[in-house]
């Protein structure tokens, strides 16, 4: 049964929902996460809530991003069923065999994200998963036969998100200024399966482990404040700042489901270029707490017409390869309704629908 709730948990995940930061929205992850300044549709109740003062009457946003290999999913759901067959064997020896036997994915991890946002007037609402299934394994040799020695495990969080925005001024030719709220239930699970075989020559306890899930559950808080500098045609400029998870219930050992709080700041400037065609380019800075290098978000976006081209970057240290992410994707933009791609190195790809009215 509790092998079955972990292949259930992760193979459900591809339909859902990673871990991987602020992907949520193929729009935002084309322009390298660079989107706090723009946050111009109903996925601003997670992206900055006071953009909400800028979406439309009514608008519906959804979203699914994956970087996965569903063979090695195939391949970790079979490790763990078979592992399963093995819990209550009690002779280390053919244990040790029914082990050399298992087949061993390669090491791999799945990120999956999942959301649906809704606005209406400068209210959103928002659902959001997260889902990361990983296996990590070696083998060694232990009473005559080569066994593994292998972690499967799948993460999730879940975020209900309800916000607002409120526009604070809005003088004549000078701009406006808008600040936004929102609050969080959040949810975290985790399903385990571990073996360790180096436990053999003492016998069998320990050496298979099928871990009951862990849950957590709690509430959040986000901040947010926008600034548009600029009412003229000729160059929009806007300025934001956000802080999120300002206030974190969510109680959890493993690192990588803590919702730390983060500050962030961004800039947008968008001008047309002639009648058909506009440019913007956006940037970014966050600074999560207890982490010593500041992300930065980089994106540009070329419309005309229905078209939109866009490009970014992101990563603590752009200057070096192996921590930067590029980004890119593609727009159409409908009557109402508009459809976006995002791919980006890190073999990952979001596509994203938006409904406005």
């Amino acid at each position: 049964m509790k092998k079955k709730i972990f292949i259930v948990v992760a193979l459900i995940a591809l339909s859902t929902a990673t871990f991987a930061s602020n992907k949520f929205g193929a729009k935002a992850h084309a322009m390298g996460g660079a989107f706090t300044a723009i946050a111009d549709d109903a996925s601003a109740v997670y992206w900055n809530p006071a953009g909400l003062t800028q979406t439309k009457i009514l608008g519906l946003n959804a979203n699914i991003g994956v970087q996965a290999d569903l063979d090695q999913i195939s391949k970790i759901a079979d490790f763990v069923d078979d592992a399963q067959k093995l819990v209550d064997m009690s002779d280390k020896y053919q244990l040790a065999k029914g082990l050399s036997e298992l087949d061993l994915p390669e090491n791999t991890d799945v990120n999956l994200n999942g959301m649906v946002a809704l606005n209406f007037l400068n209210f959103g609402l928002a659902g959001i998963v997260n889902d990361n299934a990983s296996f990590k394994g070696t083998t060694s040799e232990v009473l005559g036969k080569k066994v593994p020695n292998a972690t499967a495990e799948n993460k999730i969080v879940g975020q209900g998100i309800f916000g607002g925005g409120f526009e604070l001024i809005d003088p004549p030719l000078l701009g406006s200024l808008s600040i936004g709220g929102n609050v969080k239930y959040l949810y975290s699970r985790i399903d385990s399966v571990i073996v360790d075989s180096t436990k053999l020559a003492n016998g069998t306890e320990g050496v298979l482990e099928i871990l009951d899930a862990k849950t957590d559950s709690g509430i959040g808080a986000d901040l947010g404040i926008l600034a548009t500098l600029t009412d003229i045609n000729i160059l929009n400029v806007k300025a934001a700042a956000t802080i999120r998870n300002l206030v974190s219930t969510l109680d959890v050992e493993d690192s990588s489901l803590k919702r730390a709080t983060t500050l962030g700041i961004g800039a947008t400037f968008k001008f047309p270029l002639v009648a058909i065609f506009s440019a913007r380019v956006a940037a970014d800075l966050e600074m999560v707490e207890d982490q010593d290098d500041a992300i930065k978000h980089f994106g540009a976006e070329g419309t005309l017409g229905f078209i939109s081209i866009r490009g970014g970057v992101y990563g603590t240290d752009l200057g070096d390869e192996d921590e930067r992410i590029l980004t890119g994707g593609l727009g159409l933009n409908l009557p109402f309704i508009d459809f976006n791609v995002a791919v980006d190195s890190d073999d990952y790809m979001n596509l994203s629908g938006t409904f406005n009215f």
